[in-house]
């Protein structure tokens, strides 16, 4: 539900909350309603394409007038606004709600903080000395600055100003001392934020609904089960081309191989067959295409959706009553980095219907039951592995993309491309919206390059690239983990010692060298050591990995 709490609207000395207070005023009755449809704007100077009858309509007794061509109205598609839409920026179950936490959105920066059990999403700079707010505390419904100890509710009014008592009443009566305020709200494990925040955000946010994943429900049932749940890591690379790679499958085989994907498969004339794009008039809408892929000599129709501002949506039905659905938010960050979150789950039943012939075989049975059982018991950190390992793949593909665009392509680089094969017609697609629908992208604040990913000459740093500590500090599961290798490895460490001393302790004594108490402490040694041994390994998968495709 939306976290629009009737506190924060009685503010009015926040020009937001006022604007809001007074437009919300006909809604006395009840709450208005939600929709699912995102902001648009009129098409800008970037329209230079033909309208098509079969996406664009016109009146018809317009389109039979005998104006000349070069006097007839033209038509102004309607765009995409960028800035007024829901984006996921965290999921829920990785923050702590005793100390904020800051994101980006569209080069914007953001604090999110717990007011009350309520996640609030305030411009992180204090508007006393302009210092992050993300820095601060959290106490007491309340946000924190710790640079002087001013303090401010859930609406972003300053409650405390920790000077003189005259100049504090002041100052908290004073509109300059307010934060500016995102809307916000929490559905399906994740917090979205509204990425405007604007006197009139508050009102337009609830006119339309985030885009959700329809399969979400499933996994709260018996039959589905999580393989992927809220993973979450910033990559470098633009949202475009992040969302131009989810919409290429025939990539999967190459750039994964050996992680999610096998490059001695089959080739792509037999791997996928294209069926053809569902072309929507709205903007939106986005748009859908589908393919049938060949697995295990049996074609199974696929379907990737696109649902602005950020969801890719891939679906598989093998069967009425099994399939396999994962969704990403490609969440765009700055001009040059993208967060990417990623649910993924399936029907065990997949595994025994996809081939029909095994469907009914008591080995196939006991596989779906064994598949079940290890869904639901396989550690979250496990699986944030794997897509770590996958999106190591496509890490340096699209960072050197979107550099090499901004060089050569002026933001339309199709221009560049060359797309011979069916299998590309996904990324087509996705242009053609983009362009077409999308106004050619996002637009961000500031519009600057990240220094996330880069040193500090400038230049691009492969190991900050690949450094997976970007994901594993924005999640509990895997910070949890990493914190419990390491104690494995002391323990492992302190232990072998030990076991060395007893060692030594028994050949003390005279202990004969191949009696049991000798053998035993020196084989617990060893084991102990080679425990460390894969602990220390295990340790670098939550760091840096250098990805070789060479190797794989």
């Amino acid at each position: 539900m939306l976290q629009l709490s009737q506190s924060s609207l009685h503010n009015a000395n926040c020009p937001q909350l006022a604007a809001w207070t007074h437009a919300r005023a006909p809604f006395s009755g009840g709450s208005p309603l939600i929709t699912s449809r995102p902001s648009l704007r009129p098409k800008s100077r970037f329209w230079n394409r033909a309208m098509t009858s079969a996406t664009y309509t016109v009146d018809k007794e317009q389109a039979t007038q005998t104006t000349p061509p070069e006097t007839m109205p033209k038509v102004t598609p309607e765009m995409l606004d960028w800035n007024k839409q829901w984006y996921p920026v965290h999921a829920v179950t990785d923050l702590d709600p005793n100390k904020p936490h800051p994101v980006t959105l569209l080069g914007k920066d953001i604090v999110l903080w717990s007011s009350k059990g309520e996640w609030k999403a305030f411009v992180d700079l204090c508007p006393h000395r302009k210092v992050p707010l993300s820095e601060g505390r959290v106490h007491d419904g309340t946000l924190e600055c710790a640079y002087h100890g001013w303090e401010f509710d859930g609406s972003g009014k300053l409650v405390v100003g920790h000077s003189d008592k005259q100049a504090e009443q002041k100052a908290c009566n004073n509109n300059r001392a307010c934060v500016s305020a995102f809307p916000t709200q929490v559905q399906q494990g994740l917090v979205w934020v509204w990425a405007d925040c604007s006197p009139q955000a508050y009102i337009e946010s609830t006119m339309q609904g985030p885009a959700l994943s329809p399969e979400y429900g499933r996994f709260e049932g018996k039959d589905w089960a999580w393989t992927y749940e809220h993973y979450v890591r910033d990559v470098p690379g633009s949202f475009e081309f992040w969302m131009e790679n989810m919409m290429d499958q025939s990539h999967v085989a190459y750039s994964h191989s050996g992680v999610a994907g096998n490059r001695h498969f089959q080739d792509d004339a037999e791997l996928f067959q294209y069926v053809g794009v569902d072309k929507r008039n709205e903007p939106q809408d986005g748009f859908e295409f589908s393919y049938k892929v060949n697995f295990g000599n049996a074609l199974n129709a696929q379907k990737v959706e696109f649902r602005p501002p950020a969801l890719c949506r891939f679906s598989s039905d093998f069967s009425k009553k099994s399939g396999f659905s994962l969704w990403i938010y490609a969440v765009p960050t700055s001009n040059n980095s993208t967060r990417l979150i990623i649910n993924a789950g399936l029907s065990p039943k997949a595994f025994g219907a996809s081939v029909p012939s095994q469907a009914k075989s008591p080995i196939s049975a006991a596989k779906t039951a064994a598949v079940r059982a290890f869904s639901k018991s396989k550690p979250r950190w496990q699986s944030h592995m794997q897509l770590s390992g996958v999106s190591d793949g496509d890490i340096v593909f699209l960072h050197r993309q979107s550099s090499y665009a901004k060089q050569h392509s002026a933001g339309r680089p199709m221009q560049n491309y060359f797309l011979p094969s069916s299998s590309d017609r996904g990324v087509s697609a996705w242009y053609e919206w983009l362009i077409n629908r999308g106004d050619k992208g996002p637009r961000y604040e500031g519009n600057t390059e990240p220094a996330l990913f880069r040193n500090g000459m400038g230049v691009l740093d492969r190991k900050a690239m690949l450094d997976r500590t970007n994901h594993v500090r924005n999640c509990s599961s895997c910070t949890k983990a990493l914190k419990q290798v390491q104690t494995g490895q002391e323990i492992a460490q302190v232990a072998s010692v030990a076991s060395a001393l007893g060692t030594a302790y028994y050949l003390g004594q005279g202990t004969d060298l191949v009696s049991f108490p000798v053998a035993a402490t020196l084989l617990l040694a060893a084991a102990l050591l080679v425990a460390k041994r894969k602990l220390q390994d295990l340790e670098k998968r939550f760091g840096f990995l250098d990805w070789q495709h060479s190797e794989h």
